[in-house]
């Protein structure tokens, strides 16, 4: 593939869904879910399992409209404990011509009996050439509260220091986002997600995800985001303590995004 139709790629990519897949945490529930990120689990939201304190390894893989260049595949590992609850995550996207590489770490802790507070740092190394690779850092902090048993809201700030890359006397300034999220469970058996997302260059983005449970191995997820609409779809599927993440979303342009994910909790 050359580079001319890569770049060209990455460019109408970059147009049509950004800011949608800027975390590097990916989640193939949540994207089912239509992408709500923050109330379903995962290393997005670092505030997450502030509540639900499980070990567990994963490991997630995205495809973006067939087209391999376009991959990422994330590792990542949470590790609960009694003084300051720790997750790491590890992913890259892109090809030789251009990849992203971050190494990422959440530190969490539940500080009442309705709140949840996270941490995370990003290390970020940004490739084009050999000439152009970059590092660069960027943090984001997350909130989950728990108000009553069946609801939960979240909210996230990622990059809030707006760092920036150089590219000789080229700055560019990393997205900044705004994600404010919501969750009802209904007995064990539903969940239903609301989020917006607000980056400060882009419109608001609207989220929406259901979560059906008819056995206690099983899961049938659904969900759509916009600006362009956009379904997603998907399951889940227990086997002792590995599960099994599928999720899909269709582009009006650009076509299909499939994820799957293995979990393994400890």
């Amino acid at each position: 593939m050359s580079r001319f139709f890569l770049f060209a790629i990455f460019f109408f990519i970059s147009l049509q869904v950004y800011p949608i897949d800027i975390n590097p945490s990916v989640s193939t529930h949540a994207y089912a879910m239509g992408n709500t990120i923050t109330v379903v689990p995962g290393l997005a939201n670092p505030a997450y399992f502030g509540f639900s304190r499980y070990a567990y390894a994963s490991i997630q893989y995205v495809n973006r409209y067939g087209v391999k260049e376009l991959s990422t595949f994330s590792a990542q590992l949470n590790l609960p404990n009694n003084y300051l609850d720790t997750a790491v995550l590890l992913s890259r996207f892109g090809c030789s011509e251009y990849n992203e590489t971050v190494l990422g770490a959440n530190f969490y802790k539940q500080v009442s009996a309705h709140l949840s507070i996270g941490i995370q740092t990003n290390l970020y190394y940004l490739k084009q050439t050999e000439q152009t690779a970059k590092l660069v850092v960027v943090g984001n902090v997350g909130l989950l509260a728990r108000p009553f048993d069946s609801l939960e809201l979240s909210l996230l700030l990622v990059n809030p220091l707006r760092s920036v890359v150089h590219y000789g006397a080229t700055k560019v300034r990393l997205p900044a986002l705004l994600l404010v999220g919501m969750a009802y469970y209904w007995q064990d058996k539903a969940q239903i997600t609301f989020e917006l997302e607000k980056d400060v260059l882009f419109p608001l983005v609207v989220k929406t995800g259901l979560e059906y449970q008819p056995i206690s191995t099983f899961s049938i997820r659904l969900g759509m985001f916009g600006k362009p609409f956009t379904p997603t779809f998907g399951f889940g599927v227990w086997c002792k303590n590995f599960l099994l993440d599928f999720g899909c979303s269709k582009h009006p342009v650009l076509g299909f995004r499939s994820s799957c994910g293995l979990t393994y909790r400890f």
